[in-house]
């Protein structure tokens, strides 16, 4: 059997990368979300607690033993050296969490990897092809306003810390624009079209 091709999904915050991609899947490509297993690795894998324990201390858990993660974001999302010890202490666990995802998913000739930090954790070298979602800054500043009920600054600094998209460009192979000001299904068309994956949507 041939080894899936892995096609990554990435982008800023707010930029609407689950969206785009429950299309993709909702078309039959299975999709992988490296956030959303991040967030289950944080509460569940008790090596993991023990690791942010050390480093950033019992502030970031509640009373009873979870990780209290508006609490760790507070932290993370405004100090670029604490979100990277984050990052080298939740990474590698996503990344055996995917490959054994993958083994539950082999017979699909394309699977998606979503994930926000896909450039910066290396990810993307696994990758075959890479799409960048993308979006106006303040429309991807509404959108976690709304989503998270985050305060604007918050959510300012938190794009502060991330890769922009220009940098995010150049290792890219395609580009879907998700703020409304042009039509989302003729540019996943084209994508489909780059990675030869039929499709009967109609633009």
């Amino acid at each position: 059997m041939a080894k899936s091709q892995i096609l990554g999904i990435t982008g800023g915050i707010g930029a609407g990368k689950s969206f785009v991609a429950g299309i993709f899947n909702h078309l039959g490509i299975p999709v992988y979300n490296s956030d959303l297993r991040a967030k289950q690795i944080l509460a569940e894998h008790s090596e993991v607690k023990s690791e942010l324990k050390s480093f950033f201390g019992s502030e970031v858990f509640h009373e009873n033993g979870d990780v209290d993660r508006a609490k760790l974001a507070s932290i993370v999302f405004t100090d670029a050296s604490k979100l990277k010890q984050l990052n080298e202490i939740i990474h590698p666990r996503v990344a055996q969490d995917f490959e054994n995802w993958i083994n539950d998913h082999g017979n699909s000739p394309w699977i998606i990897k979503e994930a926000a930090i896909l450039i910066e954790s290396g990810a993307y070298k696994s990758c075959d092809k890479i799409l960048m979602i993308s979006a106006d800054t303040e429309v991807r500043i509404s959108r976690v306003i709304n989503r998270d009920q985050s305060q604007r600054k918050d959510v300012e600094e938190r794009i502060a810390n991330q890769m922009g998209d220009q940098e995010r460009r150049g290792y890219c192979d395609f580009e879907i624009l998700n703020d409304g000001t042009k039509a989302l299904l003729p540019q996943i068309n084209e994508v489909l079209k780059g990675i030869n994956w039929r499709s009967n949507i109609q633009d």
